[in-house]
């Protein structure tokens, strides 16, 4: 749609659900996840082949770029075009967002363009997701639940190649969805508060 929110229009018709879109830097093409590729669309999402594409902002030209046959979100395209990190449920044991014992671990990936050479970069049993590049495109902001407590998450920066791990977020509630401004300064984050009951939660902004 329009920036004012007026001309909108539908651009995915597939089977399976399509989320998680971002513009690429250059505003030609859409990358998101999608999982119209899975069998059978019936089983539980957690179970669900979620791939990342690629298409042109009409919804044309719909590219397959992953093939992992897991869940596979959140891909963002770095601002050169010649990464896509993303986050990626994999078989190694882990925690689930409340710290419960899970078969299963959530880690942020790093890959090609192309789908190959898919790197982990977190390497934690804790659940981390939303994960995004830096101004510059030499670091990755992402959300992780590694320091607790349950249903709690903090916002964190890392080296593209997973070193130099920074927590940039450390106030009252949970912080996750980053979002750097332009100039590297800011960090705008969804502060929440969250309950077995309920969640509640703001738009917050850490100063770097």
């Amino acid at each position: 749609m329009n920036a004012d929110g007026s001309n909108q229009k539908r651009i995915t018709n597939a089977k399976g659900d399509d989320s998680h879109p971002k513009f690429t830097h250059d505003g030609k093409r859409i990358i998101f996840c999608s999982a119209r590729s899975t069998p059978d669309l019936t089983v539980d999402w957690s179970k669900q082949w979620i791939e990342i594409y690629t298409m042109n902002i009409d919804g044309t030209d719909v590219q397959q770029v992953s093939h992992f046959r897991t869940v596979s979100t959140f891909p963002s395209l770095s601002p050169d075009a010649n990464k896509i990190v993303f986050r990626m449920v994999t078989a190694q044991p882990g925690y689930n967002w409340d710290l419960s014992n899970s078969e299963r671990n959530s880690e942020i990936f790093v890959m090609n363009n192309d789908g190959t050479n898919p790197v982990n970069i977190s390497k934690n049993a804790a659940f981390d997701g939303w994960p995004v590049w830096s101004a510059d495109g030499n670091k990755i902001l992402f959300a992780s639940n590694r320091r607790g407590p349950a249903n709690v998450s903090q916002i964190f920066m890392v080296d593209a190649d997973g070193n130099n791990l920074q927590q940039l977020s450390n106030g009252d509630g949970g912080f996750t969805q980053p979002s750097m401004s332009k100039d590297g300064r800011l960090v705008g984050v969804y502060n929440f508060w969250e309950t077995t009951e309920y969640e509640s939660g703001c738009i917050s902004i850490l100063h770097l």
